[in-house]
């Protein structure tokens, strides 16, 4: 399976206080909190590699001991696709770039992250979209005029 396939499949399922969201990139909710921007973090297997179930576990008790000290509101999440899962973390109102640096600390390839604009898996040493959706059309509107643009300005070069 290529990697588009695996994190189009990924599903994350959120505790937030009694209720569960379930969803995968292109169903998540976009109604509050997840309208605000968030990231979904793990701090399992860093670098990719495959690390006991213990060191896991404490690895990420780290990550909750940090977000503890932050004024974030976070719920603990799993990330999963058919028997392999990680437990992980959703931060609320987080920005883009702070992600990447908490993915970047414990070592990890890739965030989740989404707000009003898009949604996606970004790497995070090139912070460079894996696989991303524009959820905000006048944004996707804008893109495609800047590339159509850019376009035309190389081929009047020629």
């Amino acid at each position: 399976m290529d990697w588009a396939t695996i994190y189009r499949s990924t599903r994350f399922k959120v505790l937030r206080g009694s209720e569960y969201f379930d969803f995968t990139m292109e169903t998540a909710p976009s109604s509050p909190p997840f309208n605000q921007g968030f990231v979904i973090i793990t701090a399992w297997n860093p670098g990719n590699h495959t690390l006991s179930r213990e060191e896991n576990n404490t690895r990420n008790n780290q990550l909750h001991d940090i977000l503890s000290q932050t004024s974030y509101e976070f719920d603990p999440a799993v990330g999963y696709l058919n028997e392999h899962f990680e437990a992980s973390y959703c931060i609320y109102g987080m920005s883009f770039n702070e992600g990447i640096v908490l993915g970047n600390t414990f070592g990890q390839f890739t965030i989740f992250y989404g707000d009003n604009e898009r949604i996606g898996f970004y790497g995070v040493v090139t912070m460079e979209p894996l696989l991303e959706i524009i959820r905000n059309t006048s944004l996707l509107h804008q893109i495609k005029k800047f590339k159509t643009n850019h376009l035309r300005r190389i081929m009047s070069v020629f």
